[in-house]
């Protein structure tokens, strides 16, 4: 296959993704019509075969997401390979792809009546991604189709240069900072809107000394409090990827990947917290201010 026909693949799995938004515009009536089409086949057919097997609505839906996302993964892993002819230097703009696009897909279906966003079916996607990337890349090593060895990560030690115990250094605090935003999601509901009422309280007492006419709302303080704590962790995590791999190209791709695993994963802790909720749009803003905080690091770089 030559390589310049091959683009002609990358159609393959952008025609899936645009079927998966498509699927995300539905209301949710007539989603659940979808579903429970798919739902009645599938019970009928293990009736016939006696198997005392029942689905029900909500596994169906779950399959629909692993499976579509699975299908995607699979596909677009291997238009890459067969554009590139080599698996090196491609996974963490794969993952990163995998985990911004069911962001996107559940963003989507907020505009839509009756539909709602989850984290869970984004970290479901992202599963059904990563699946069929693995089988892909599995695949093309056993028939030896890929020249270079595939990689799990390419993030390498730049050399002498770079200081060890600054790695070190930067690797733990950035680490340990991870944690303390982990550790937040932890508190229970009541907790976390005490925490925020206290800081609102505290610089709305500011603003009055100062004569300031603006009183900030509780709101506010929660999503100012998302952006600036994923704004010192984009700041640390582009310092400490930096020191293991010097190579603007090589760090960009690993540094968008960790900066959307790690609200996608926060938000998902909150899921199991009494009073508390996971949010899309959260996940998108914690991801705007780790944009931010990695495009201010460069800044200050150059």
């Amino acid at each position: 296959m030559k390589r310049r026909n091959s683009y002609f693949l990358i159609l393959i799995p952008l025609i899936i993704l645009l079927a998966i938004f498509h699927n995300s515009m539905y209301s949710l009536n007539e989603s659940d019509l979808q579903s429970g089409f798919i739902l009645n086949a599938f019970n009928r057919f293990f009736a016939s075969k006696g198997y005392n097997i029942v689905f029900t609505q909500f596994l169906v839906r779950k399959l629909a997401h692993f499976t579509e996302y699975f299908f995607f993964g699979l596909l677009l892993t291997f238009a890459v390979w067969a554009v590139r002819r080599n698996m090196g230097g491609t996974l963490f703009y794969e993952l990163f792809l995998f985990l911004v696009i069911p962001v996107i897909d559940e963003t989507i279906q907020l505009l839509y009546k009756g539909r709602g966003s989850s984290v869970r079916d984004v970290l479901i996607d992202f599963a059904g991604c990563v699946t069929g990337m693995g089988i892909c890349r599995l695949i093309l090593r056993i028939f030896r189709l890929n020249k270079n060895n595939i990689q799990s990560a390419y993030i390498k030690t730049a050399g002498t240069a770079v200081n060890c115990s600054g790695r070190r250094a930067f690797t733990v605090l950035t680490v340990v900072f991870i944690l303390f935003i982990f550790h937040n999601s932890i508190f229970s509901g009541p907790q976390s809107s005490t925490q925020s009422r206290y800081v609102m309280n505290s610089v709305n007492n500011v603003l009055t000394f100062l004569h300031v006419p603006v009183l900030i709302s509780e709101h506010f303080v929660r999503k100012t409090a998302h952006f600036i704590e994923y704004f010192v962790l984009g700041l640390l995590m582009t310092i400490t990827i930096k020191l293991y791999s010097r190579p603007v190209k090589k760090t960009v791709p690993a540094e968008l990947f960790f900066l959307m695993l790690v609200p996608v994963t926060d938000e998902f802790i909150q899921f199991f917290r009494p009073g508390r909720g996971s949010s899309v749009t959260d996940v998108l803003l914690d991801f705007s201010g780790g944009i931010a905080g990695m495009a201010f690091c460069c800044l200050i770089k150059k």
